[in-house]
């Protein structure tokens, strides 16, 4: 597999960055990521928040797009 470059990634077009960042996201272990005990703590509870109430969740890509100029 060829290595994306700097070139490569600037040229993709802002959906296809969002994607190459969600793929690349779910490659990773759980234990590759490091994260704080506060940061994990609030994941946690967002999650919970989530499960509990599925059909209030915005995805990521919907609020990232918002809160873009």
């Amino acid at each position: 597999m060829r290595m994306l470059t700097r070139d490569d990634v600037k040229a993709l077009t802002a959906d296809q960055k969002l994607e190459l960042m969600d793929l690349l996201s779910e490659s990773l272990e759980e234990e590759q990521i490091p994260v704080s005990p506060e940061v994990r703590n609030e994941v946690e509870s967002r999650l919970k928040t989530y499960d509990e109430d599925k059909k209030t969740a915005t995805p990521w890509r919907d609020a990232l797009r918002r809160l873009t100029p």
